[in-house]
């Protein structure tokens, strides 16, 4: 997730905050599935902004069209078809040898998964006809298309580049409202553009942005703060899966603020405890995987069973929740680790230019 073009920038020079931040999000991606209402409107303000403007922070915009599209095809594409493998063998093998469900409920359970792997969006809709949402990893088809646009879109002027992003962005939500959900979530990735530019746009400035005065960057930073606090406050709705903007212009302000400074927390973290977040720093330099071995859990592992069997049936919704995530943590991080150390996994997630560590 958020893998730079550029051929220049290797695992050793690539920012370690960086790294961080990703790992942070992760983790806030899978807070933000429980459906707790109070993690959520805390968790949806920024993770996937932040890798989206990552994304665009690491955009090379020298590279070939051909090239962009094989090494994103590489790194997103085919990812995408091995988390969908994966989730059609784990929940066959867990249904049938460990459930010992149905087999035909399970044999129409695969179907539908088989449907939402080619369709590609990450929610569930009615309108204008069913459509099972696949889960997290629509990032990976967002990202892949916005990319994709944003090639072209660099070959215009500034003016009429951020007036068809914003454009862009507006139909994104108007064609969702209106006409409905579209195939492999291209309008999620109309939305994800206006954030990549951000991005880009941070990478373009950042030697003036570095000159700037420590007194002023302090204060931008005080403003971001109250937006971000007024944002998790009054928030309603922020869901890009669904091109949604909650309060419109102020929230997609806000949700960038908010962005920023949870880049700025990253980067005074990893100065100040270092080897501390080695653990968190891994889960953000291969979030591909750690995104893959999430979408894995929830759409296969039984939270309810296991759980039930650990704690009991009548144990508290709080008491449930935090050991529901401590499992899904443990999981990815363990999943995550070991297969970032073998060639073949690196290879069909496109990480051969990392290093482990």
């Amino acid at each position: 997730m958020g893998v730079s073009d550029s051929k220049g920038i290797t695992a050793n020079s690539r920012s370690s905050y960086i790294d961080v931040a990703r790992g942070i999000c992760m983790i806030c991606i899978v807070l933000g599935h429980q459906g707790n209402p109070f993690i959520n409107r805390f968790v949806f303000t920024f993770h996937l902004p932040v890798f989206f403007i990552i994304t665009g922070y690491f955009f090379n915009p020298k590279t070939s069209f051909k090239d962009l599209v094989i090494k994103r095809s590489r790194g997103l594409i085919i990812p995408y078809f091995f988390a969908c493998a994966c989730i059609l063998a784990s929940y066959y093998s867990i249904s049938t040898f460990i459930l010992h469900s149905d087999h035909t409920s399970v044999i129409l359970w695969m179907k539908r998964i088989v449907k939402s792997v080619f369709w590609g969006a990450g929610d569930s809709w009615e309108k204008p006809f069913e459509i099972p949402g696949i889960g997290a990893i629509w990032f990976l088809w967002a990202t892949f298309w916005a990319c994709l646009i944003f090639y072209f879109l660099l070959k215009l002027s500034p003016v009429k580049r951020a007036l068809i992003i914003c454009g862009l962005f507006i139909f994104a939500r108007w064609s969702v409202n209106n006409i409905g959900f579209a195939p492999l979530s291209i309008q999620p990735a109309l939305s994800a553009l206006l954030f990549i530019y951000v991005g880009y746009l941070w990478r373009q400035n950042e030697p003036e942005i570095k000159k700037t005065p420590v007194s002023v960057r302090a204060l931008a930073g005080v403003f971001a703060s109250l937006l971000w606090i007024q944002f998790i406050y009054e928030f309603k709705s922020f869901w890009l899966v669904h091109s949604d903007y909650g309060r419109g212009f102020m929230d997609v302000i806000s949700s960038i603020a908010a962005s920023f400074l949870v880049l700025a927390i990253s980067y005074v973290a990893d100065k100040k405890l270092g080897r501390l977040l080695a653990p968190i720093r891994m889960l953000g330099r291969y979030s591909i995987i750690a995104l893959c071995a999430h979408i894995i859990e929830m759409n296969s592992f039984p939270w309810g069973n296991i759980t039930n069997a650990i704690l009991g049936e009548n144990s508290p919704y709080v008491k449930t929740l935090y050991l529901k995530i401590l499992l899904k943590l443990c999981w990815i991080f363990l999943i995550t680790f070991i297969l970032s150390r073998f060639n073949i996994t690196r290879k069909i997630f496109n990480l051969k230019g990392r290093k482990n560590g």
